[in-house]
């Protein structure tokens, strides 16, 4: 028998043999049927406690057979015959944990496919400047190039080591976001003056297309760090420049009630693709009115530095044409 091979009952079965012959003794000692009722006595207890051992020790064996069917992908987490007692207490503890690590596995899987297209897109993008600044290299190395040539192919090659840095920032600041190492500064903040904030770097760019800028925020406030939602607002801003055309209009407004504080942000532009709304705010998703300079991933930013600030954005087609953003950041009830 297997069950014999295990120290443990052998020490408990040794004990019970010493003891049995001799409680019989003393027991045949005092009284003869005593004694017999005591030998039968004891080889019953000794017939149950091998069968008793016998059955733990079987599933026991099924436990550690299930578990070794788990460890080796086996996809059936199911423990059975869970009834009451310590190993029925162990059996419930090891399939909880059995499927946390099951979880584990399969988010850890998700995990890895999501970084795996994240690196082919970081390397898609960053090949299209990078790919833009050889060609241009090798052009400057040419032979009597005129002045007017040298200064617009330098030119270019500023534009795509902007967009370059840009895109590195830009993914930096996101993986801080998700890993969750970000530290706020939480301020009590003048939306109006985030909103002006957010689009001073615009001003100009904003002029030479001659597009109107509608600001119509009053004394709004909101809790929250200047810096990290002047970046938020200022990807919506910039999404809405870009779209919205020559002549164009932007419009920022602020409302405030008890419960939250919204900025909305609208265009006169073509609006969106009812396809592309879906996936507005995924990375380096590029919708089908996307300019051609466009990463895919100034709105997933913006979305998760405002849902770090307890916020929610959302997008659609205002009833007027053109987008419009949704912003709400909730206040904080103590």
């Amino acid at each position: 028998m297997k069950i014999l091979k295990n120290p443990e009952i052998l020490m408990q079965l040794g004990i019970y043999i010493i003891f049995i012959p001799v409680f019989a003794g003393i027991s045949f000692y005092l009284n003869y049927y005593a004694g017999l009722l005591s030998v039968f006595a004891g080889l019953f207890f000794i017939s149950s406690f091998i069968l008793f051992e016998k059955k733990k020790y079987k599933e026991v064996m099924e436990l550690t057979f299930t578990l070794d069917k788990i460890l080796h992908g086996d996809e059936i987490l199911e423990i059975k015959d869970c009834n009451e007692g310590d190993l029925a207490i162990l059996k419930s503890e090891i399939q909880k944990m059995t499927i946390q690590l099951r979880e584990q596995s399969l988010s850890l899987k998700d995990d890895k496919i999501q970084m795996s297209e994240a690196i082919a897109d970081i390397s898609h993008q960053l090949r299209t400047p990078l790919t833009s600044m050889s060609v241009t290299v090798d052009l400057l190395s040419k032979e009597n190039i005129s002045k007017e040539e040298n200064i617009r192919l330098l030119r270019d090659i500023k534009s795509s080591l902007k967009r370059i840095d840009w895109l590195i920032e830009a993914l930096l600041k996101m993986s801080k976001l998700d890993a969750g190492t970000v530290k706020f500064n939480m301020t009590d903040l003048s939306v109006r003056e985030l909103i002006n904030q957010s689009c001073q770097a615009f001003l100009v760019v904003m002029d030479l297309k001659n597009q109107n800028l509608i600001i119509d925020a009053l004394d709004e406030r909101l809790l929250g760090d200047m810096l990290w939602l002047r970046e938020a607002l200022g990807n919506i801003i910039k999404n809405c420049m870009e779209h919205c055309g020559e002549g164009g209009t932007i419009s920022v407004s602020a409302k405030e009630n008890a419960i939250y504080t919204q900025i909305l942000v609208t265009d006169n532009g073509k609006g969106f693709d009812k396809d592309d709304l879906p996936n507005l705010f995924e990375r380096f998703y590029r919708g089908k009115n996307a300019s051609k300079d466009s990463v895919g991933i100034g709105l997933a930013l913006a979305r998760s530095i405002i849902m770090a600030h307890n916020g929610t954005i959302t997008a659609k087609n205002s009833k007027d044409g053109g987008a419009e953003f949704d912003i709400k950041i909730y206040k904080v009830i103590c």
